[in-house]
């Protein structure tokens, strides 16, 4: 783990499964995750318990992960991760490229406590508040 800190802005780079790396990064009191190029299909065993135990442990406000395929390993790991975490907002990201799978994800995927934003040209500019009154 590599990581960076100042009295403002703490990251942390995580190898999450030997070739791809995840990021997080606190800002006060504001944590997000950025999870790179992490592919929820081929990530499994011990990489995968990791993962979820540091996204428990941090309890990221924010999650960045990378959607590529939309099938039920998918779901079922973003399903655990999400809930594990306890974010409040998740944004699917590379889910295609394309604006218009990221709002057929947003439409399909559910979350009953995670607030899930499509990656479009209108959330460019949207200020996004957060509740940290945990």
């Amino acid at each position: 783990c590599l990581s960076f800190s100042d009295q403002y802005v703490s990251i942390s780079a995580i190898s999450v499964d030997g070739s791809s790396l995840a990021y997080l990064i606190e800002i006060d009191s504001l944590v997000i995750f950025y999870g790179g190029s992490i592919n929820l299909d081929k990530i499994g065993g011990k990489a995968y318990l990791d993962l979820l135990d540091e996204l428990n442990e941090e309890k990221p406000d924010m999650i960045f992960l990378p959607i590529t395929n939309l099938n039920k390993t998918t779901f079922a790991h973003l399903d655990k991760l999400i809930s594990d975490s306890d974010s409040q907002i998740f944004f699917p990201t590379k889910i295609g490229g394309i604006e218009e799978e990221s709002l057929e994800f947003k439409k399909f995927y559910k979350s009953e406590n995670t607030d899930i934003w499509a990656i479009t040209k209108v959330n460019q500019d949207t200020e996004i508040d957060i509740n940290n009154d945990f």
